[in-house]
């Protein structure tokens, strides 16, 4: 990865190759299942997310506030009577110490960690995005977000979750034809069992994303960039 690139999320190898998708019933026709909205999902791409899942991501992300951490998003896609779905029912943490505010890295430690807990998972399950903390910055796709999900999940039903830790807010980034783009809300799946708790932790969650926030924290990031190249500009003059 190019030293100049913005700081965020690297991914070391590993591309998650996309799959056609098999016919299967659609969430919204099982028994036993409620859905809960976060936000307002659009009709298509459909995405289910199991609460096991989101419960998952949202404690690690909220176990550690002070760095941004990630993994990925594990389930299957299929063609139901309403459409393509994707369903992600588990989720796996990358677990690197090469992390901080505004950066991490999935190196292949972290990968061959991933693929390892993956092979003990149903073997119908496979890599169907990733998900990634923002502790205190808001909700949204940094540039170098959108060149890693364009790069490695660049299969029509892949996502991207993203959770900030410390505003309780939550996005979900998906493919819209060409365009990558925020997927309007969440949907949460959840059998009868867990149906009161996703409905409670819908209510404490907020779907907001901000092109602003965007837009500022890319403002942030080349300012970075300019203080790092005058930093090293000093240290080649006072070495002559």
């Amino acid at each position: 990865m190019d030293p100049e690139a913005e700081p965020g999320i690297e991914i070391e190898l590993h591309d998650v190759q996309p799959e056609q998708p098999e016919a299967g019933t659609d969430p919204a026709d099982r028994e036993g299942t409620k859905i809960v909205a976060v936000g307002s999902p659009v009709a298509r791409p459909r995405v289910f997310v199991h609460y096991g899942c989101l419960k998952q991501v949202l404690g690690h992300a909220y176990g550690e506030v002070d760095r941004e951490v990630g993994g990925v998003l594990v389930g299957k896609n299929f063609r139901s009577r309403h459409g393509l779905v994707t369903e992600l029912t588990a989720a796996i943490a990358a677990r690197t110490e090469k992390a901080g505010l505004g950066h991490i890295t999935f190196s292949h430690e972290a990968w061959n960690d991933i693929y390892r807990q993956l092979d003990e998972l149903e073997p119908q399950l496979r890599i169907m995005g990733w998900y990634h903390s923002h502790p205190g910055f808001g909700i949204f796709l940094s540039h170098q977000d959108k060149f890693i999900h364009g790069s490695f999940f660049a299969g029509s039903q892949n996502v991207a979750l993203v959770v900030d830790p410390l505003s309780g807010c939550v996005g979900m980034f998906g493919w819209r034809g060409r365009r990558l783009g925020s997927l309007g809300g969440i949907r949460i799946l959840a059998a009868e069992e867990h149906q009161a708790a996703a409905e409670q932790l819908a209510e404490k969650l907020h779907y907001i994303v901000s092109d602003r926030q965007e837009h500022v924290h890319g403002l942030r990031e080349r300012l970075g960039k300019t203080i790092r190249r005058l930093a090293q500009g000093q240290q080649r003059f006072e070495a002559r």
